[in-house]
């Protein structure tokens, strides 16, 4: 039941992306390499994507450049950033590949991560 509703909100966030998340695929364990660069993934859909990831042990190399995963983001027309500083996503992900053996690649470039972010 909990899957079921994990699955919902996914479908939910996914629609609104550009490429949805492979759930399927992740939940039977056939997704290798998973690219989800420039697809505008948020705290939320970090901390989504980690619970799925926390038991997958077939994804080996991940990438999810050039996204908010911070809740930090750069407004091209007005050259400002913006949004909310959150790390709760990025250390959700942390601690769901932190014990698995199979991830050996994972990109996290242009996230206005941090230094704070680094520490995690």
């Amino acid at each position: 039941e909990c899957n079921q509703t994990l699955e919902q909100l996914i479908c939910s966030a996914s629609a609104l992306m550009p490429q949805p998340l492979p759930i399927g695929g992740l939940r039977r364990q056939e997704e290798t390499s998973l690219s989800l660069r420039c697809v505008d993934l948020g705290v939320i859909d970090l901390v989504i994507l980690a619970g799925f990831l926390k038991h997958n042990t077939s994804v080996t190399k991940l990438d999810l450049s050039t996204n908010r995963l911070c809740g930090i983001y750069v407004d091209e027309a007005l050259g400002q950033q913006k949004g909310k500083w959150d790390l709760s996503g990025l250390r959700d992900l942390c601690a769901a590949i932190a014990n698995n053996p199979t991830m050996v690649s994972l990109g996290l470039s242009n996230n206005a991560i941090g230094n704070e972010g680094l520490s995690v």
